[in-house]
């Protein structure tokens, strides 16, 4: 039932593992993901699966360097239609992204492939 939520608060400079973090949030429609530090992430997996209600999603600020996981990432996000990706949104080497859009329309990263 969750439909907003302010992350403003969150420090999320040392946090290694986000897997999961949103996993059946199919209330939210849009979420300001700007407040999340990334740089020391390596697991983004399963994140937004089941979000269903998300349409949109700015992924301009993430550093994705040191990501070694996003499979599954957005998984059944079928109304997400547009992500707007950064400079930072790189592919790490070995990064694993098995079924990272399945059953999800939006548009891929320029370095993506099913892995």
């Amino acid at each position: 039932g969750l439909t907003s939520l302010d992350l403003r608060p969150l420090d999320t400079s040392n946090v290694i593992y986000m897997g999961s973090m949103f996993e059946g949030c199919s209330g939210l429609t849009s979420l300001d993901l700007s407040p999340l530090k990334t740089s020391a992430v390596t697991d983004m997996s399963r994140m937004f699966v089941g979000c269903s209600g998300l349409t949109s999603l700015d992924l301009s600020h993430m550093d994705t360097s040191k990501f070694t996981d996003m499979h599954e990432m957005f998984e059944g996000c079928a109304a997400l239609s547009s992500i707007t990706y950064g400079p930072k949104f790189v592919k790490a080497d070995g990064l694993y992204t098995k079924d990272m859009f399945s059953n999800c329309p939006a548009n891929k990263p320029s370095w993506w492939t099913e892995s």
